[in-house]
């Protein structure tokens, strides 16, 4: 536990193994070198803080920021298992790659600020956001590479992938009466005709909205209960539709 004013530098070149920290009111500064290795890290309350560095891996069971906590990273690679961001700030914008791995993982933007790197991969299930907080997409490109996964809340992203590579289906989940806004590109594709990557409502019979203001690449999809609010029909190839489908062509 830090406690205020404290300060902690991590030195060397070795790795660091650190379980269970919590921090709140102190720094905690890992060095440009270190690989730092978090059970969990819990930061709550203004003051908090944890400063990356630019080269090495900083791998969290479970990252919490909370209560105006900060954490900011100068580089290299983010490891995360699931993480929630309450009322505090999580900068990635200098991070190479976030990787959230737990394979029954979550992401949880309920308010504060969330500026996030040029690639993150999701392994998890559900992917979180309030309206409430601040996302900063950076122009980058989310990955959804798990089985079935969700999204929840009126995400914004620049770039979304998602694929099926598996032998059965996999769904994705949008939220039912709720907009899912991608700016750029969205690639939406299944294995092949018997391993098709499903997309559906969180309610059926209540149509999610997606809106793709940018490129479309879209095969082996099943789609149900969607609406399509971008003035541009969405076109999926080798697809099937299942109906209550709206400004889509199969």
């Amino acid at each position: 536990l830090l406690s205020s004013g404290t300060v902690v530098n991590l030195v060397g070149t070795a790795s660091t193994t650190l379980n269970n920290v919590t921090i709140g009111a102190g720094t905690l500064n890992a060095n440009t070198s270190e690989v730092g290795i978090y059970t969990h890290l819990y930061l709550d309350g203004s003051g908090a803080s944890y400063v990356g560095g630019s080269n090495g891996d900083k791998i969290f069971q479970s990252l919490y920021v909370l209560n105006n906590a900060s954490v900011s990273s100068g580089g290299g690679y983010f490891n995360v298992g699931y993480q929630t961001i309450s009322q505090g700030t999580l900068d990635l914008s200098r991070t190479t790659r976030v990787w959230y791995e737990g394979t029954n993982g979550s992401v949880a933007i309920n308010s504060g600020t969330y500026r996030a790197p040029s690639t993150t991969v999701f392994n998890g299930t559900s992917w979180t956001y309030n309206g409430a907080a601040t996302y900063h997409h950076g122009h980058g490109i989310v990955y959804f590479l798990g089985g079935n996964q969700s999204i929840v809340g009126p995400m914004r992203f620049y770039n979304f992938y998602k694929s099926n590579s598996s032998g059965t289906n996999q769904t994705l989940t949008l939220p039912a009466s709720t907009t899912v806004i991608v700016e750029n590109y969205i690639y939406l594709y299944g294995n092949n005709s018997t391993a098709l990557l499903l997309l559906r409502s969180s309610t059926a019979g209540t149509q999610a909205q997606l809106d793709v203001r940018g490129t479309r690449t879209l095969q082996y999809l099943d789609v149900k209960d969607n609406n399509n609010v971008n003035a541009t029909a969405m076109g999926a190839v080798n697809s099937v539709d299942s109906g209550n489908n709206t400004n889509w062509t199969f």
